[in-house]
């Protein structure tokens, strides 16, 4: 629970570090400031989150697993089974490829939504971009 805790609490941290160019320290600073009073908000974006890309992987992988066992029952040491393996193999380097950009897109909209929520950046943005 309490790794949970710190985990929600220390998850936009990276988003901080990046967009607000500060040192280590600061930025879970930033994170465990931001975070204060959104526990819930944002553990449960972070478990949707992980929920979709969990689903999406699985319902991908399970498939391809599949087929990874079918060639190597049918042609245990042949040349179509390492092929097959090869294939699986690079196929699931590509779909994590896919769904760790929405990871990290998931948890910069986090950070910007309580920046959003705390300091009025959407203000602030709007006063910059003179509209």
């Amino acid at each position: 629970m309490a790794a949970a805790f710190i985990g929600v609490r220390l998850s936009v941290a990276g988003a901080a570090l990046i967009l607000e160019n500060v040192s280590v320290w600061e930025g879970i600073r930033r994170s465990w400031q931001l975070t204060r009073g959104s526990f819930w908000r944002v553990l449960g974006a972070l478990l949707l989150s992980a929920l979709l890309t969990g689903l999406v992987s699985s319902l991908i992988a399970f498939p391809l697993g599949l087929v990874a066992g079918a060639t190597s029952v049918l042609a245990p040491g042949a040349a179509i089974s390492a092929a097959a393996d090869v294939l699986v193999t690079f196929l699931s380097f590509l779909l994590s490829a896919v769904i760790m950009p929405f990871s990290a897109a998931v948890v910069a909209l986090i950070y910007i939504d309580l920046r959003m929520r705390r300091e009025g950046l959407d203000v602030e943005l709007r006063r910059s971009a003179d509209v």
